[in-house]
């Protein structure tokens, strides 16, 4: 076994390649934080909590909301003519699970027909930030959740429609906590 030059070279060539991949790696992270945004995009800030409970009344706000799931969401730079953006990419995670994709635009989460999802957010100081349709994802341990604006209900509240592997609307496959969902563009 050589001790000489050439296993030093090996090693500064491994220590090499090591820096390479982390360098990558590092460029990757970067691109999802940043998800790739341009001029003509808008970045925000999002978060989804779920509200502590109060004795036996529904709505009721104790303690610190605990977070269910946040993020960046990336939307056009113009709104439509009702004031919302259109969202065009999203990452981030759901208590530890990362969100791998935003849904199509027009199409419904497994086990949520005839509910599809319209990807579309405006600003908290128009009313509800997201329409009847909502924002739909999928997360990386294959469950999917569709986040929106229940205005049908009274008063109106944000709910999320979370569906899991395997689809079939066979409980406790799915669920539908009211939620409360904040976004800011930065």
């Amino acid at each position: 076994m050589s001790t000489g030059p050439s296993s030093e070279k090996l090693s500064l060539s491994a220590a090499l390649r090591l820096v390479a991949l982390r360098v990558a790696a590092l460029c990757s992270v970067l691109a999802l934080v940043s998800c790739g945004s341009t001029p003509e995009t808008l970045i925000w800030d999002w978060s989804c909590s779920q509200p502590e409970q109060g004795a036996g009344e529904v709505g009721s706000v104790k303690g610190a909301p605990e977070v269910l799931a946040s993020g960046t969401l990336v939307t056009e730079k113009t709104p439509d003519a009702e004031g919302y953006y259109q969202i065009i990419s999203i990452a981030g995670n759901r208590q530890g699970i990362a969100i791998k994709s935003l849904h199509s635009a027009g199409t419904a989460i497994p086990d949520n027909e005839p509910y599809k999802v319209d990807n579309r957010i405006r600003p908290s100081n128009s009313g509800g930030q997201l329409t009847k349709a909502g924002i739909g994802y999928g997360l990386a341990d294959g469950s999917y959740e569709n986040l929106f604006y229940a205005s049908f209900m009274s008063p109106p509240v944000y709910m999320v429609f979370r569906s899991k592997p395997p689809f079939g609307m066979t409980p406790p496959n799915t669920e539908e906590p009211t939620v409360i969902f904040k976004a800011t563009i930065r």
